[in-house]
């Protein structure tokens, strides 16, 4: 029953290497570092990882996660200026501009 397009929707598997997915499951087992052996985390980590890399709602969350960081360093010289902006109007006009 799986059709072409099905198959097109599921997204490429994460290497588990990425940085960001190894991040994302570090901080989600960090609660455990106090209560699994070192050993024990580790393969809770291992197992943890592969499967996270094969989840497409955790793929996706990845790969959002990377667009930005591209932006990032585009965007550094846009920041720049508006690091000043609140020295040319201190009235506090800018604030109700931001929000």
């Amino acid at each position: 029953m799986k059709t072409p397009m099905d198959e097109e929707d599921l997204p490429q598997p994460l290497p588990l290497d990425d940085p960001d997915l190894n991040r994302i499951v570090d901080r989600t087992l960090l609660p455990l570092a106090k209560t699994f052996s070192q050993r024990k985390l580790e393969a809770y980590r291992l197992e943890t990882l592969r499967q996270m890399s094969v989840n497409p709602q955790m793929i996706a969350l990845v790969r959002n996660i990377k667009r930005p960081k591209v932006a990032e360093s585009g965007t550094e010289a846009v920041h720049t200026p508006s690091a000043e902006e609140p020295l040319r109007s201190s009235g506090g006009g800018s604030k109700g501009e931001l929000q």
